[in-house]
């Protein structure tokens, strides 16, 4: 399945990163500012580290991940890209220590593997938390959202029609599977 920056765009609507009337500009400067580092504070190697971890932890049938999470992190409120910035570098300067390189040069298996040593498998998600505990939080747990609150990717996980998609009437005429 194949994510764009569009589905971006309406993960961060509905999930509320940004209102509808931001939806036209967000794409605009997107457009304008493709391959120029993001006046909000997110650098060419953040990006690349935030996409790194998508592509861990987001199922292999989702593909078009680097467009989706770049719209998607650039999207969001200036809030809540004020708080991932240090996060992002807490973790990054974590990983360069123990493998001598930054995490989105690591292989998707030493990645995972790299994601793991950290514990954020095992951890509680906190905001204020400790550093694996601030990534799951504030990096995985903010990447899934936005996938899952995205219509394309809802549907990986049997949700048709994402709370604020509006969906159509057949959706509504079908009866639940279930199965016991």
């Amino acid at each position: 399945m194949e994510l764009t920056r569009r589905d971006a765009l309406y993960a961060l609507v509905m999930g509320g990163g940004i209102g509808v009337s931001g939806v036209a500009y967000a794409d605009r400067k997107a457009a304008e500012n493709a391959g120029i580092e993001n006046e909000s504070g997110f650098s060419t190697d953040r990006l690349q580290t935030v996409v790194a971890i998508a592509e861990v932890v987001y199922p292999t049938e989702v593909t078009g991940i680097a467009a989706f999470v770049k719209q998607y992190v650039t999207g969001l409120r200036p809030e809540k890209q004020a708080s991932l910035i240090p996060v992002i570098d807490a973790f990054s300067a974590h990983v360069r220590e123990i493998h001598d390189r930054p995490f989105w040069e690591l292989s998707i298996s030493d990645r995972q593997v790299a994601l793991q040593e950290l514990g954020v498998d095992r951890m509680s998600p906190d905001p204020t938390g400790t550093l694996p505990e601030r990534v799951r939080y504030h990096l995985i747990n903010q990447l899934l959202y936005g996938l899952f609150t995205a219509p394309k990717g809802s549907k990986l996980v049997g949700i048709e029609n994402p709370v604020g998609y509006p969906g159509g009437y057949q959706s509504y005429q079908t009866a639940p599977d279930v199965t016991e």
